[in-house]
C-alpha cells in the first residue's frame, strides 16, 4: 500500500519532467496530439499502470518468497490469493484517496517547473496551514473563544450520540467521498489548463 502511494506520487509529480528542457519541451510541443490526450497519458500510465503494476509485482514477490520460504524451511503457507486485497473495508474510498492525491502531484507536475515535488509538498503545508488559520479564526468570530467551542462540540456529541450513528456514518462517508471525486476532477482539470499555458 504505501509502495503504491508513494510510487504514484513520485511518477505523478515528474509526469512533465520532459517539458522542463528547452529540446523536450520542443519534442513534446511538436508531438501531433491534443492537449487532452498529451494529459491522459501520463495520467493513465502513473495512476492505474502504476497500480496495476505494483499489484502484479506484489502478488509474484508474494508467491515467490512463500513457495522459497516454504522450499527452504518446510514452512507452509497459505495460498496467497491476490483477488484478498479487494475485500478490504472500504477498499473503493482507499483508491478513491489515491486517485486524489495522484491528481495532486499531476497538478504539481504541470505548474511547476522546477522541483515540481517538492514544491507540490511546500504548497499543500502551505494550504492546510492556511486552512487551520481560517478554521481558527471562524472560531473565534462565531464562538467568542476555543473553550465555548468546545462547549458547543460536548452539546453537539450529545446530540449525535443520540442519532443512528450508522446512518450517520454512511452519510458522513457518501459526502466525502462526492467531495473527494469532486476535487479530484478540479485538480485534474486544472492541470489540463496548466499544461495548455506551458505549451503556448
Amino acid at each position: 500500500g504505501l509502495m503504491m502511494i508513494l510510487g504514484g506520487a513520485v511518477l505523478a509529480g515528474r509526469a512533465f519532467q520532459d517539458m522542463n528542457t528547452s529540446e523536450k519541451s520542443n519534442f513534446q510541443i511538436m508531438t501531433p496530439a491534443s492537449n487532452l490526450e498529451k494529459l491522459i497519458l501520463p495520467l493513465i500510465s502513473t495512476s492505474i499502470g502504476w497500480l496495476l503494476f505494483s499489484y502484479i509485482s506484489y502478488v509474484i514477490f508474494a508467491l515467490l518468497f512463500n513457495g522459497i520460504w516454504s522450499a527452504a524451511f518446510g514452512i507452509h503457507f497459505e495460498f496467497f490469493a491476490g483477488t484478498e486485497m479487494f475485500k478490504i473495508e472500504y477498499f473503493g474510498d482507499q483508491v478513491l484517496g489515491f486517485f486524489v492525491m495522484h491528481s495532486v502531484y499531476l497538478l504539481g507536475s504541470a505548474a511547476f517547473k522546477k522541483y515540481p515535488i517538492v514544491k507540490t509538498i511546500l504548497t499543500q503545508f502551505i494550504i492546510n496551514w492556511g486552512m487551520m488559520l481560517v478554521a481558527l479564526l471562524g472560531i473565534i468570530v462565531f464562538f467568542g473563544s476555543i473553550e465555548d467551542f468546545g462547549n458547543k462540540m460536548d452539546s453537539m456529541d450529545k446530540f449525535i450520540l443520540e442519532q443512528n450513528l450508522e446512518l450517520l456514518e454512511q452519510n458522513a462517508r457518501t459526502i466525502f467521498r462526492i467531495l473527494g471525486f469532486l476535487l479530484m476532477a478540479a485538480l485534474y482539470t486544472t492541470a489540463y489548463y496548466k499544461l495548455r499555458e506551458r505549451e503556448v
